[in-house]
């Protein structure tokens, strides 16, 4: 769990939708979720240019949650109140 993102070449620290989009093709990913706040969400949306500048057949989908509560357009987000 201290790896995550790992066989994306992704995960805190750094961020590169060309090499993601690479690894996406190479493993014969169509299908990404990802989980978490505001950084994540931004973070998933170039994903998401990236790969329809490329036209490639994936689906990225964003799966609001925060522990600061702090995601424009929902009222509360799983993880507020467990943290």
């Amino acid at each position: 769990h201290m790896k995550g993102g790992s066989i994306l070449k992704a995960g805190r620290g750094g961020f590169d939708a060309e090499k993601i989009c690479d690894r996406l093709g190479q493993l014969g990913i169509n299908m990404v979720f990802t989980v978490g706040g505001d950084g994540t969400q931004a973070a998933s949306h170039m994903l998401y240019v990236e790969a329809k500048k490329r036209g490639m057949p994936v689906s990225i989908i964003g799966v609001p949650k925060s522990i600061d509560n702090d995601i424009l357009f929902f009222d509360k987000t799983f993880g507020f109140d467990s943290a």
